[in-house]
């Protein structure tokens, strides 16, 4: 009996350990499987890190490019207060050529000449800065149909659309603007009229 006790522990101990004994294709495979695992945990890192170096690139990028786009908003309001400064040193204009001239310069930059003369004839309006674009002497050359062997001021197409985008407010028309140019014209050659009598006096007097 004891005999056959002793069998039956060395039988147990002897599949304890054949059933804890690893076979060697396991080995192989447990280490395949740690090493896709190893290997897959190092892409997602990698992965991971491009990811965030995509996006810190790619803010930097649209950081610079606001840069940039401030610099040239920068760039480009110095050329347009040196275009503008320059445009109002041809004002008041002196000649029938310079109307046309400029007439011709309006054709070409409508926009540009439409602010210029916004910020010369407002807010105060035609009949007050209207000298500011036609000198004195011209403006009595002037009006606004050419009668009376005046000149005429209303075939200059361009200029008078500029003038009129520039004063318009409160839906004023185009016909509403020519009769303040109308007026301007007539108010301001008698403030001229008188002022010149005014000072042929004082002469006569001296």
């Amino acid at each position: 009996m004891a005999s056959f006790a002793c069998c039956d522990i060395l039988f147990a101990n002897c599949f304890t350990y054949n059933k804890l004994k690893m076979d060697p294709l396991d080995t192989d495979r447990e280490c395949c499987r740690a090493m896709k695992r190893k290997m897959l945990n190092t892409q997602n890192d990698l992965e991971k890190r491009m990811r965030e170096m995509d996006d810190s690139m790619k803010r930097q990028m649209m950081d610079l490019q606001r840069k940039i786009n401030k610099v040239n908003e920068s760039l480009m309001s110095l050329l347009d207060y040196k275009n503008t400064k320059h445009r109002k040193t041809m004002f008041p204009l002196q000649t029938e050529d310079d109307v046309c001239e400029m007439d011709r310069k309006v054709a070409e930059s409508p926009s540009e000449f439409v602010d210029i003369f916004r910020r010369m004839l407002m807010p105060e309006g035609l009949t007050k800065n209207l000298e500011r674009v036609l000198s004195s002497e011209l403006l009595m050359k002037f009006n606004f149909t050419g009668t009376v062997k005046m000149m005429a001021f209303d075939k200059f197409v361009h200029l008078n659309n500029a003038m009129y985008e520039a004063i318009k407010e409160d839906d004023l028309s185009f016909v509403e603007y020519t009769k303040e140019v109308r007026v301007a014209f007539f108010k301001i050659k008698n403030r001229l009229y008188k002022s010149r009598q005014r000072h042929r006096t004082e002469q006569y007097d001296n």
